[in-house]
């Protein structure tokens, strides 16, 4: 048995303001989250957060607005039903928010 940790913290700012998506199994958002490494060089990483983390995002952060994301790595692999090639998708689960400067907020509350 491995003892195996997949855990991850990015702070940047959304992308886009999310959007929700409702479906049986509640809610799903999915923005972006940039991360600048120095001048000359922004990291974008694909988002998805579900529930109340998905609700904190849809109803209190916005484009441009800075947040500390702690979450896991996921890899989603599959074959490209034209070509036959496989393909993948990393994309961040995001398991808590820290809301930083955010218009409404003067100060970093996590959630």
């Amino acid at each position: 048995m491995s003892n195996s940790i997949n855990s991850i913290q990015l702070l940047g700012r959304l992308g886009q303001d999310p959007e929700s998506i409702w479906s049986e199994s509640g809610i799903r958002v999915n923005p972006s989250l940039a991360v600048t490494i120095d001048k000359d060089t922004t990291d974008w990483y694909p988002l998805t957060a579900f529930g109340k983390t998905g609700e904190i995002l849809a109803n209190y952060v916005r484009k441009g607005e800075q947040v500390n994301i702690q979450g896991r790595i996921s890899v989603n692999r599959w074959d490209d039903k034209a070509t036959g090639e496989p393909r993948s998708k990393v994309q961040i689960i995001v398991d808590r928010v820290g809301l930083i400067g955010s218009n409404s907020r003067n100060a970093l509350q996590t959630i």
